[in-house]
């Protein structure tokens, strides 16, 4: 059995590459053929990523100015990023062949498989400028095909309100959703679910042996260290 799964893996973030690898190792020791879901949000991509990440007031002279300096001195910085976490994806994650900034193009060119699944990490929060992104609810894929959720998240306990009207209509076409935190199973309970669980972070799936095959020996001998 094939299953393919969409997450936060191309976010230039520890824990977002982690987690991704962990489901996909946990998926494969099940014995199942896993596979990550190449999909990068246009606003996320290499190009535009240094733009998308601008909190501040980019309107008036000022506040031009301002996000020039910005870019101007972030884009080194986030390029050397991309380029170490794409050097870690290449290397241990089995990604789609094709790479997606759509709900349009994964419909148009949908990658086979048995089953989808959402997850894990923050996948139905804040997606770069959007409130949500409904392509993490799967909304490309056909009915009839089977869906599930693994440790999604939130990543609030209050939903804000254009993704609490519309949360029933994404969640319907799940057959399991689990869920990392409470807080999430109670949101989706609330809305009168009742195929939904808490589970643990896949990084907590696998055994410290298994990490240590991916891990760089330190380089503090015997020294007692934390990190």
């Amino acid at each position: 059995m094939k299953i393919d799964f969409i997450t936060r893996h191309s976010v230039p973030n520890y824990g977002s590459i982690l987690q991704t690898y962990s489901t996909q190792k946990a998926l494969e020791k099940m014995g199942y053929d896993s596979e990550v879901i190449n999909y990068v949000k246009e606003e996320e991509t290499d190009a535009k990523v240094v733009n998308t990440n601008y909190n501040g007031n980019g309107s008036g002279l000022k506040g031009r100015i301002k996000k020039a300096i910005y870019c101007i001195v972030q884009r080194p910085n986030v390029a050397k990023m991309n380029r170490e976490f794409k050097k870690y994806r290449l290397k241990y994650l089995k990604q789609t062949e094709l790479e997606y900034h759509s709900s349009k193009e994964l419909k148009e060119n949908l990658p086979e498989a048995d089953v989808y699944c959402t997850g894990s990490d923050q996948i139905w929060g804040k997606a770069g400028s959007e409130e949500y992104d409904a392509t993490y609810f799967l909304d490309f894929v056909p009915e009839g095909k089977k869906c599930i959720a693994y440790a999604a998240s939130f990543g609030v306990d209050k939903l804000p309100a254009r993704l609490d009207e519309n949360l029933t209509s994404l969640i319907k076409k799940y057959e399991t959703i689990l869920v990392r935190e409470d807080s999430a199973a109670q949101i989706i309970k609330e809305k009168g679910f009742s195929n939904v669980k808490q589970v643990v972070d896949p990084t907590l799936l696998l055994e410290r042996e298994e990490w240590n095959e991916i891990c760089e020996p330190t380089k503090l001998d015997n020294k007692e260290y934390i990190l």
